[in-house]
């Protein structure tokens, strides 16, 4: 018999919006794996082309820059070139650019002609798709929100709660082992390739596609600044005047 006041049943209410958010995950789960996780899987299994020599490596990285996809200085300040009321249309593509820019230099990858010369750039774009398709989806988030909410079941002290939380915890990383992801939802080579049986790939070619990884992230911060300078915060409109 519960004993909780008539009317108010706060186990079930949590179980409604967990059952919703977890539903989502599992959702987004489902597609990430079909879609991106599964094409990086085969990318590492079918892997055979070695590793790029360290000084091969180097100059690639040194050679690529945002000037590659027209994402430096240079090509953003043509902007400032306009003004009065064309600049309301180039101000959204700009903002628009500043929030998909990851996505944006992503589909782009092939014109980082230095690193499209490595080895192991074939892995490099399964990798950045995966990469972007989890920030899209945005799962670590939705799981700190599960998180939260699987707390408060577990900190309920009462029966009708408490029993919830296995089934739905068993839920949530059901869908990390099979994306191959951390316990926060987090990507990285190492927990991929346990969780999913890829590979693994050999250590200079892991350590090699890690270096490349952290460059493109380096490489889309600085396309994200230098657009960010150029989009001014508050606009006074033409037609305002």
């Amino acid at each position: 018999m519960s004993l909780l006041p008539a009317g108010i049943d706060p186990c079930e209410n949590l179980k409604r919006e967990l059952e919703k958010q977890i539903h989502n995950f599992e959702q987004q789960g489902v597609y990430l794996k079909s879609q991106i996780t599964d094409v990086l899987k085969d990318a590492i299994d079918n892997y055979s082309a070695g590793n790029s020599a360290s000084e091969v490596l180097e100059a690639a990285l040194a050679a690529a820059t945002v000037d590659d996809v027209n994402a430096g200085t240079t090509a953003m300040s043509r902007v400032r070139n306009f003004a009065g009321s064309c600049l309301d249309s180039v101000w959204n593509e700009a903002r628009i650019f500043a929030s998909k820019t990851d996505a944006f230099i992503n589909d782009r990858l092939n014109d980082f002609l230095s690193l499209a010369s490595l080895v192991e750039f074939d892995l490099l774009t399964p990798l950045r798709n995966l990469q972007t398709a989890l920030g899209l989806a945005g799962l670590e988030g939705l799981l700190a929100e599960i998180d939260k909410r699987l707390g408060c079941l577990a900190d309920s002290e009462l029966g009708e709660c408490t029993s919830l939380v296995t089934d739905f915890s068993d839920r949530v990383e059901d869908v990390l082992n099979y994306l191959g992801l951390n316990s926060d939802a987090t990507f990285s080579l190492d927990t991929f390739q346990s969780l999913t049986g890829a590979g693994p790939l050999p250590a200079l070619v892991q350590t090699n596609l890690e270096t490349l990884d952290a460059k493109m992230e380096s490489l889309i911060a600085e396309a994200r600044d230098n657009v960010s300078q150029i989009i001014p915060q508050y606009i006074n409109p033409e037609s305002r005047f």
